[in-house]
């Protein structure tokens, strides 16, 4: 493979990656609404106090992974676009560049492997929203009866 097509099948993942971690956005306004509705529902619930605490701690959890994703979805998109743009841009020298800057010495990951792990914070934030949303579900169950 030439150096061209690699640094373009590297741009090319890049870019797919950043635009998976995209789903990161609305699943952070959807926790971010649950948990606004879970806060008012403590000064009003009784019955669903605990599943809207545990809601709320979901919620804390969610944002932090969220938070996590979304700097993930900018710099693969960065990377993406910079590899595509620049013909001299080299992925594994920025990735490497990248690690060094944030202090990390240990082995050098593959773009694959960076994507994976991206992939896996956005699972957990996603298993995150949807058990807040289970608790906020049963608060509300709790409180109808």
């Amino acid at each position: 493979m030439s150096v061209d097509a690699a640094r373009a099948d590297a741009a090319a993942l890049s870019a797919w990656c950043a635009d998976l971690l995209m789903l990161g956005r609305p699943l952070g306004r959807w926790s971010a609404m649950l948990a606004l509705f879970a806060l008012v529902g403590l000064f009003v619930d009784a019955a669903g106090r605990p599943w809207l605490s545990g809601s709320l701690v979901a919620a804390l959890a969610a944002q932090g992974y969220g938070l996590r994703v979304r700097v993930d979805e900018a710099v693969f998109r960065r990377w993406g676009q910079a590899w595509v743009l620049a013909g001299v841009a080299d992925p594994l020298r920025d990735m490497g560049a990248f690690d060094r800057a944030r202090g990390f010495r240990g082995a050098a990951r593959s773009l694959e492997q960076r994507c994976a792990g991206a992939r896996r914070l956005l699972w957990r934030q996603g298993a995150l929203v949807l058990l807040q949303t289970a608790c906020v579900a049963t608060a509300a169950i709790l409180e109808a009866r």
